[in-house]
């Protein structure tokens, strides 16, 4: 990369062509204020508060302005300093920043400038008409009179995750965010990535759940990973008293790079299942409350019958599938058994570059928000969908082609004459795995995997090939049915279902953000799970009750 020569403040700078003054400023170390700026987004220039002064009395966004040899910029000027007050004073008018009724409060980008730049009272008229609150949507809460049209959420919504829900309608102070074609949030298209109100620099995009919880400058940040399916998607999570307040989508993981589903950002806050805090063993035919020790040795004694076999869940780390394999003696099976009939590992990003798309029998929306976000951003980008159900799929509306099952082999030859096909699935019959195998070589395959470390499950060889025997012991977060014709039954598990009934010890076991360990995503990239919780009291984690018994 060529460089060229810049002055800024009077000094010389060396840096490289085809950077924004912006970029290099922050690279230098001197700080200059940003609304609309987003470091993952395009930069418009459109809130000015980036502004420097390239000639006496000539002010440039410093966001979309480019370095060029000679370029000199001043930062620190008066006139800089004023017009950057008179920017902040102008924002501040157009609607009703009272912090102190802000969910945001402490925690606001345009809070922080307010406090930075000296505002200590409002130049110019404000809090002069009310703007409408939109409580419709489920996760998310609009409130217009906090929003200072930056744009970042509209931006983010079409240009990162793909959805392209959100636009600006009307002009100038008459501009309003508003969803699909002028509906409320709640009845329109948004599958509630929340990337939006992740972006939002102040508080007209909140997370309802999160509301009040604390800032994020109060709470302690864990990065870890999402383990509530098998893509694996990086996050970060604040919490407050070992109690979850918030969950991001973490930028630097190449997996999301950002972008999180519902089942990632909003179902961890929204847990209402009831949880097992305490074990329990089976007397005259009821489960009663004991104690660890008790419900141990109770444990202890039916394996030593030597007649259980294993049951567990691929969705807890590898440690713990090893561990579990180690004390029933390989004789271990998954509860997700299935089958992938092409032994290769797609990347997400074989999506972007993908020319045709087939999604068979799965829907990304709803099951694999991330995975949709992608194949959105492939289509807007000129790559042909083909959907292949026999059930209704959120993403149809987008499909070039929908088929049947029956019509696999015709949405395939379709594929097929693309230069770059991608072919994602999920849950496979032998008619599925036939097609596919056929093609093997021809297009890149990407598995959504029924469980999120699945196929860390498969590399320790845990498919189901054991002997079956009068009892089993299950380990799983969330039991709903058991498996029939068995003399005596452990459950290890976190929440109370019908099923446990039919226990004879039930165990009190962590969830996954109370657990840490290693999980293998659909990518086979190998990630770590950090804990972000301490389990509740009473409970343990799996791979503690695991090495209890194996020291027994």
């Amino acid at each position: 990369m060529a460089l060229v020569n810049i002055k800024v403040n009077g000094q010389p700078v060396q840096v490289e062509e085809g950077k924004t003054v912006l970029e290099v400023l922050k690279e230098i170390g001197i700080d200059v204020p940003v609304l609309c700026y987003h470091p993952k987004l395009p930069s418009i220039g459109a809130c000015r508060m980036c502004v420097v002064e390239t000639r006496p009395g000539v002010l440039q966004a410093s966001c979309t302005l480019p370095v060029s040899e000679g370029l000199e910029v001043q930062t620190d000027s008066e006139t800089v300093k004023k017009a950057r007050k008179f920017v902040l004073n102008l924002i501040f008018s157009e609607r009703n920043h009272y912090c102190m009724y802000c969910e945001m409060s402490g925690n606001c980008e345009l809070q922080d400038l307010g406090y930075s730049l000296g505002l200590d009272h409002f130049e110019l008229p404000t809090y002069m008409t009310k703007f409408p609150l939109d409580t419709t949507h489920e996760d998310i809460l609009l409130d217009h009179n906090r929003c200072i049209l930056c744009r970042r959420c509209v931006r983010a919504c079409s240009e990162i995750a793909g959805h392209n829900v959100l636009g600006i309608s009307q002009r100038g102070i008459d501009s309003m965010l508003t969803a699909d074609l002028n509906v409320p949030l709640g009845e329109s298209s948004c599958v509630s990535c929340g990337l939006c109100v992740q972006v939002c620099p102040t508080g007209a995009l909140t997370d309802k759940k999160s509301a009040y919880l604390g800032t994020r400058r109060e709470s302690e940040l864990v990065r870890t990973i999402c383990a509530n399916c098998s893509v694996g998607c990086g996050i970060e999570a604040y919490k407050k008293a070992n109690h979850l307040v918030q969950i991001l989508g973490d930028w630097e993981n190449p997996i999301n790079n950002g972008v999180l589903c519902r089942l990632g950002r909003y179902e961890p806050l929204s847990d209402a299942k009831k949880r097992i805090t305490q074990p329990m063993i089976k007397k005259d035919g009821k489960l009663e409350p004991v104690t660890w020790e008790e419900a141990i040795d109770r444990v202890k004694a039916i394996l030593n019958e030597k007649e259980t076999v294993g049951y567990i869940s691929a969705s807890l780390p590898l440690e713990v599938l090893s561990k579990f394999k180690d004390l029933l003696e390989d004789n271990v099976g998954l509860l997700e058994n299935t089958s992938n009939p092409i032994d290769t590992f797609g990347k997400l990003s074989d999506i972007l570059n993908s020319d045709k798309i087939v999604v068979i029998g799965v829907d990304l929306d709803k099951n694999f928000g991330v995975v949709g976000s992608y194949v959105k951003r492939a289509i807007f980008n000129s790559s042909e969908l083909i959907i292949v159900d026999d059930k209704p799929n959120s993403l149809s509306k987008y499909a070039k082609l929908i088929y049947q099952t029956k019509d696999l082999d015709k949405a395939i030859g379709n594929a097929l004459t693309g230069n770059n096909p991608v072919i994602i699935y999920s849950q496979v019959d032998e008619t599925i795995a036939d097609s596919l195998s056929r093609i093997r070589g021809k297009a890149k395959f990407i598995w959504l995997a029924p469980a999120s470390n699945y196929l860390g499950a498969k590399k320790l060889g845990l498919n189901g090939n054991f002997n079956y025997k009068k009892n089993a012991y299950i380990v799983a977060p969330y039991i709903e049915k058991i498996p029939e014709n068995l003399n005596k039954i452990i459950l290890q598990t976190s929440y109370y279902t019908p099923a446990i009934e039919k226990a004879d010890v039930v165990l009190p076991s962590s969830i996954w953000l109370e657990e840490e360990g290693t999980y293998i995503n659909i990518e086979g990239v190998e990630q770590k799970l950090a804990k972000v919780l301490e389990p509740l009291k009473g409970v343990k984690n799996n791979l503690e009750i695991l090495s209890m018994l194996l020291g027994r």
